[in-house]
């Protein structure tokens, strides 16, 4: 069945690959396929942990990709400057192999990050550019032997629509050629190309990727505004091929229609546009070719939150979804479909559930997804973490496990457990018989003021009325300098001095 919620399935290309940046797991509703097991689920890309690494460079590489993609909270200043990442190959057996050593920006985003090697002998540096909204527009990666000799490697770029700020336009990965001293595309791009009408309502948007020496339209979505000035119809196209591959043009693949407005400002690029922010849906229709509906769909939201609880009904049967928005960019999403039943049989039943937790510097504190189908239930993954807090409610340790499910001799590796219902997140995971497995642990140290890098040193170890003075890189200095810009630090606080 063709149905609006493969909006999901498309519309996290929309906003690139996972090779090109991270991103968080749609919120477009997601409904399950009848047939046999297997559910139309949403594209989750994700450039996280979660991905076992057994080489150890090869784990390093991961935690810097982490350290790239996440977006920190702003809900505090400090922020650590040195980091020490461990990972496991044996229960409670710990190795270090990178140390970090960061800056950050006044907004508590990374600047520059230092990456070494503890046994296996590397280094490199990555460089991190923002635009005037917070927009990170390139990250620079440095290579080399030692920090005295780093190389330009690969550059990541990225492009924002003028009036959705948030909304990246244009990505692509170049490479460095030390021959020419010239970045060179590497062929990893993707475009959105977006359209407005004069009234400034975004009326399609397209995402294309490189194809023969050019770019080549993908899918887009197509938004068509009523006499209200509101979208009143948005219609995914995929372009279609023949049979040698080559593409002959787009056609519509899932259209909606009838949409009711709670609130709506026309900059609707994407499926998740309809469910937060300044565009808000109250009611839609999935309409067939003939423009007949299809399904029904109304959606609450709690107060002025994006939290939303959806309900689709289809001729066979309803449709479910709860999303809530946890701290820190955290999320924690239900879905249900429970199918008609005929006379004198149960009704069938499918459920998702995906939580991600995470701390005030973007790690995952744990994630759970699985499914139940029918009263059965199917593993997807399973994490949790461990840390430790300092005196700023920041991390100072963290320590993050996987859980393995036992495999009983000629079982796949999702193994199906009965289970009657939901009654806690994870309380049908509890019931698996596995094992936990420790994977990466970090220690974070040295923490600074987001903007600076004076050391942090607790204010108990500072007597009352003595100072300490630092360079706006960190360097201590043995009194206050004559002149300049510099940092003073009391028991009381930090402050920035400028002496002329």
């Amino acid at each position: 069945m063709t149905n609006f919620y493969s909006f999901a399935l498309a519309g996290s290309l929309l906003l690139g690959s996972a090779a090109a940046t991270a991103a968080p797991a749609s919120k477009a509703p997601k409904h399950f396929a009848k047939q046999g097991r297997t559910a139309v689920l949403a594209a989750h890309a994700s450039d996280n942990l979660l991905v076992k690494a057994t080489p150890k460079k090869s784990a390093a590489k991961a935690r810097r990709a982490a350290r790239r993609a996440v977006s920190y909270a702003e809900n505090n200043t400090w922020r650590p400057s040195t980091e020490v990442v461990s990972i496991s190959f044996e229960p409670g057996e710990w190795f270090d192999i990178e140390k970090l050593t960061l800056t950050w920006n006044a907004d508590g985003k990374v600047a520059t990050t230092i990456s070494e090697g503890i046994e296996d002998e590397y280094v490199s540096r990555e460089e991190m550019a923002y635009d005037e909204f917070g927009y990170w527009t390139t990250r620079t990666s440095f290579s080399g032997e030692s920090l005295d000799d780093l190389q330009p490697e690969s550059r990541d770029v990225r492009q924002y629509d003028p009036r959705v700020h948030s909304l990246a336009t244009y990505l692509a990965t170049e490479s460095y050629d030390a021959a020419t001293q010239q970045w060179v595309m590497s062929g990893i791009a993707n475009k959105v190309v977006i359209t407005r009408d004069a009234a400034g309502n975004i009326t399609s948007a397209e995402t294309q990727a490189p194809y023969e020496g050019d770019f080549l339209g993908v899918h887009k979505y197509v938004i068509t505004y009523g006499a209200d000035g509101k979208a009143s119809r948005i219609a995914l196209m995929q372009m279609q091929y023949d049979e040698n591959y080559k593409p002959t043009g787009y056609a519509e693949d899932i259209v909606i229609g009838n949409i009711e407005w709670y609130t709506t400002d026309g900059q609707i690029y994407d499926q998740d546009c309809i469910f937060e922010g300044a565009n808000k849906v109250k009611s839609f229709e999935q309409l067939n070719a003939d423009g007949s509906a299809l399904s029904g769909t109304k959606v609450e939201y709690v107060g002025d939150s994006d939290d939303f609880t959806l309900t689709t009904t289809y001729s066979d049967g309803v449709f479910t979804q709860t999303w809530t928005d946890l701290e820190n960019g955290g999320y924690l999403s239900h879905s249900k479909f429970v199918m008609n039943a005929e006379e004198g049989e149960d009704p069938y039943t499918e459920e998702y559930i995906e939580c991600l937790k995470l701390n005030a510097l973007g790690e995952s504190l744990g994630e759970i997804a699985y499914d139940i189908y029918d009263g059965e239930l199917e593993f997807g993954y399973w994490t949790k973490a461990d840390q430790t807090l300092n005196e700023h409610d920041m991390p100072e340790t963290y320590a993050l496990r996987e859980f393995y499910p036992l495999e009983e001799e000629g079982d796949d590796y999702f193994d199906y457990l009965s289970r009657a219902a939901v009654d806690d997140i994870e309380a049908p995971l509890e019931a698996l018989e596995g094992e936990w497995y420790d994977y990466i642990k970090i220690a974070y140290s040295d923490y600074v003021v987001a903007g600076t890098n004076a050391i942090d040193k607790v204010a108990s170890d500072i007597a009352d009325g003595k100072a300490e003075y630092y360079t706006i890189d960190g360097r201590r200095l043995t009194s206050a300098p004559a002149a300049g810009l510099y940092l003073r630090r009391t028991a009381a606080g930090t402050t920035k001095i400028i002496r002329k």
